[in-house]
């Protein structure tokens, strides 16, 4: 009896740190990376355009300002400006300039009108270029774009 006892008891164990264990997900596969390298980046006009008043987008994880291994947690806030609210519906997460990858973080991150957050979240070795987009209740848009460069 106490063997079963104890057999039941790491099973639980088990059973248990596995839900509570946080599941990563791979933001961007190789061959997206390789292939959004090979291309020459288009102009974008609309890029260092700010509007008076639109939201802000502020990273706080990963580190934009140094080299991170991967995976990496992303904790990225939002903030709009006095009288408005953050459009969640209307935020848009681009990787390099060819790829949408607005599904993947709704599906595997913590998205709220506060901000963005997501754990054990991997990344091949690169420079890795993603833009976020937000809109506010008035139709401001925020938009930061940012490198990550992950080294294995």
């Amino acid at each position: 009896m106490k063997k079963f006892k104890l057999i039941l008891t790491a099973i639980l164990m088990t059973a248990t740190f596995s839900v509570f264990a946080e599941e990563g997900f791979q933001l961007v596969s190789e061959d997206e990376y390789r292939e959004q390298i090979s291309f020459e980046r288009p102009f974008d006009r609309t890029r260092g355009m700010i509007v008076r008043g639109s939201p802000k987008i502020n990273i706080h994880k990963p580190s934009i300002s140094n080299a991170v291994t991967s995976p990496i947690n992303i904790d990225i806030s939002f903030e709009a400006d006095e009288g408005a609210t953050i459009d969640i519906e209307s935020i848009e997460v681009l990787y390099g300039w060819l790829f949408d990858i607005t599904d993947r973080i709704k599906e595997h991150g913590q998205l709220s009108a506060k901000g963005l957050l997501a754990s054990n979240v991997t990344l091949p070795e690169g420079n890795h270029t993603i833009k976020l987009v937000i809109k506010d209740n008035k139709g401001r848009k925020g938009v930061k774009e940012f490198l990550i460069s992950i080294e294995n």
